[in-house]
């Protein structure tokens, strides 16, 4: 629950802000990261990010909500400025590439998730299959930070970026997308392989959460279908 909560936070970032102020309002970002307790020295640096951000076509939130969690993890104040500038470029980095996807109108939040999910080695193929198969923004920026999050707990990049793939494409609603890294833990803990993470959850999606039959379900008598699919790109 640890995990869905944090995921969360990053997804309905506005939520983090007091007052849900715009962040293309500049002046005031300086005075909301105050305002949240950041030192007025890092709130200026980090509004001149956002301000540079905002300049270049894309949001800014994502840049003040990763100072602000940084914050609140006791980050040194020079790694959040880092951290940030570093976010910026990956935003416009993932908002090019994903453009030659064939993804040119994209919300800023999604945006921000994909430069995040980056960092953890997801793929732009893979992440223009989450964004597709996801119903709405929210959705699309739940499933990239919960792509990013399940590699985080030790699956591979591919494996990740797949499992929340095929959840949405099974009907799985964003919510339920934000429970995978949980499920995840909860097998790990279990003694399941971190290898066979995923296919066990692709396979509980199937077969339902608890088999129904009270048998063997270690997946040993069941044929498996790889839950990785072979690309044709090279991303």
């Amino acid at each position: 629950m640890k995990t869905r909560a944090m995921i969360l936070a990053l997804v309905l970032s506005p939520a983090m802000l007091a007052g849900q102020a715009t962040v293309a309002a500049q002046s005031d970002v300086r005075a909301m990261l105050v305002a949240r307790g950041i030192a007025p020295a890092l709130a200026e640096s980090v509004a001149v990010v956002a301000r540079e951000t905002s300049g270049r076509g894309l949001s800014s939130q994502p840049v003040v909500d990763k100072a602000v969690e940084g914050w609140f993890k006791h980050v040194p104040p020079p790694r959040i400025l880092a951290a940030v500038r570093d976010l910026a470029g990956r935003m416009d980095q993932v908002r090019t590439e994903l453009r030659g996807a064939g993804l040119a109108e994209l919300d800023g939040s999604v945006i921000g998730a994909a430069a995040e999910s980056r960092a953890q080695g997801i793929v732009r193929g893979d992440q223009a299959d989450i964004i597709r198969a996801a119903k709405s923004p929210t959705a699309a920026s739940a499933g990239l930070a919960v792509s990013a999050a399940l590699v985080v707990q030790g699956l591979d990049a591919r494996t990740s970026a797949r499992l929340v793939v095929e959840s949405f494409r099974r009907g799985r609603t964003a919510s339920q997308v934000l429970d995978l890294p949980s499920a995840a833990r909860a097998l790990q803990m279990r003694g399941t392989p971190t290898s066979e993470v995923g296919r066990e959850l692709l396979e509980g999606m199937g077969h339902g959460d608890d088999g129904g039959d009270g048998g063997d379900h270690s997946g040993r008598n069941r044929p498996r279908a790889p839950l990785i699919p072979p690309r044709v790109d090279n991303d």
